[in-house]
């Protein structure tokens, strides 16, 4: 068993986007299936820390959370990345 690391807001919105965004293609919107324990063990992260970051990238528009499914703006979660690495630096 692996333990998460501790991530600030701003870096694990960061690690969450970019697992949403290495794990699609499509420049479109469009339906993620990964489960929120995947997205956890892929970005080195609590389940609880995902869950937060979830919330917080659809309130700021950059996905949409249906049931079982997370519609991505895969333009908007660049924009994430971009605005996390500057704020880190």
């Amino acid at each position: 068993m692996t333990l998460s690391a501790d991530y600030s807001p701003v870096e694990a919105r960061m690690k969450l986007a970019r697992v949403l965004l290495d794990n699609t293609s499509d420049p479109l919107p469009q339906k993620h299936q990964l489960a929120q324990s995947d997205m956890a063990k892929l970005g080195n992260m609590g389940w609880e820390t995902v869950n937060a970051s979830l919330r917080s990238l659809q309130k700021e528009g950059a996905i949409k959370m249906e049931r079982h499914r997370i519609i991505i703006n895969r333009k908007m979660l660049l924009q994430t990345v971009e605005d996390s690495t500057r704020k880190m630096c």
